[in-house]
């Protein structure tokens, strides 16, 4: 917003013909934007000297902003382990933000691997704007690269409701075993059991 208001001054001093003026500002007014004092603060700051030389300007304010906004965003996936391997079953933490001035009991959560539905999990307990993990539990059937997709229902905002991340699934973990004592007798021999 501050260089909004610095750009707009910089057009009204180009232009020394100007002696009265109309300012319409449009935002939702979200104090991220307007955090270097709100909005008066920042639009008489920007404008104060331009109005001391006998011009004047009237700002007018449209708040565009949905009080009763409700969006939901699943801010996060991640993996537990850092080896996914076919057949065993993968934990997943999956953060869901309920950027709402109301608490959920639940929200749907809708899993795909590399665009085919997998399964469906549900978040529960969603406190008014929090972020509340929730956990996943897969099994992949194959190896391979895989892009594993959370996404949540429609809300007012959808380019958040929806995160993907991108895992390899191998087919087995090799283990390197050193027998210490090897014995000639099988039975005998530990790591021989072990293997």
């Amino acid at each position: 917003v501050g260089a909004g208001m610095d750009g707009v001054r910089a057009a009204l001093e180009r232009d020394r013909g100007i002696v009265s003026a109309a300012l319409y500002v449009l935002s939702d007014f979200q104090r991220v934007d307007w955090a270097r004092g709100g909005p008066r603060g920042d639009v008489a700051e920007a404008l104060a000297g331009w109005t001391e030389e006998n011009r004047s300007i009237r700002v007018y304010l449209v708040d565009v902003g949905d009080d009763d906004a409700a969006n939901r965003a699943v801010s996060g996936i991640t993996a537990r382990r850092r080896q996914l391997v076919t057949g065993v079953e993968a934990p997943f933490d999956v953060t869901v933000g309920n950027h709402t001035g109301q608490d959920l009991a639940q929200l749907d959560l809708a899993v795909t691997v590399d665009g085919q539905p997998l399964a469906s999990a549900v978040a529960r307990d969603l406190p008014a704007d929090t972020r509340t993990p929730a956990s996943l539990a897969l099994t992949f059937p194959d190896p391979g690269q895989v892009t594993l997709e959370v996404s949540i229902p429609a809300d007012g905002l959808p380019i958040d409701n929806t995160r993907a991340l991108v895992a390899r699934i191998t087919d087995a973990v090799r283990v390197l075993v050193v027998n210490g004592e090897p014995a000639g007798d099988a039975y005998l021999d530990e790591v021989a059991l072990l293997a």
